[in-house]
């Protein structure tokens, strides 16, 4: 699934277009690698996400087969979580 897609369905962006956004932005990484909107994720991949003062370190333990959030149950663990004061 593509990572746009993923951050979409997971709910950690409302839009595909903002994900794509923050990719270009470099506030995206897949395994510790800067992403491109498009890049494929698997099962396993750690993914950064560096937003609104937010550090978010999770892993992949799911993926849908279609990119709609209706009925989609999308899993991940987070392993690192922490917001930035003031």
């Amino acid at each position: 699934m593509r990572l746009d897609a993923y951050l979409k369905v997971a709910g950690l962006v409302k839009r595909r277009s903002l994900a794509r956004e923050f990719c270009e932005a470099g506030a995206i990484r897949v395994n510790g690698r800067l992403a491109k909107a498009g890049k494929g994720l698997r099962l396993g991949d750690k993914v950064t996400v560096e937003t609104w003062g937010r550090y978010l370190l999770l892993e992949v333990t799911s993926l849908p087969l279609e990119s709609s959030p209706k009925g989609r149950k999308v899993e991940y663990r987070v392993l690192k979580e922490r917001r930035k004061e003031g």
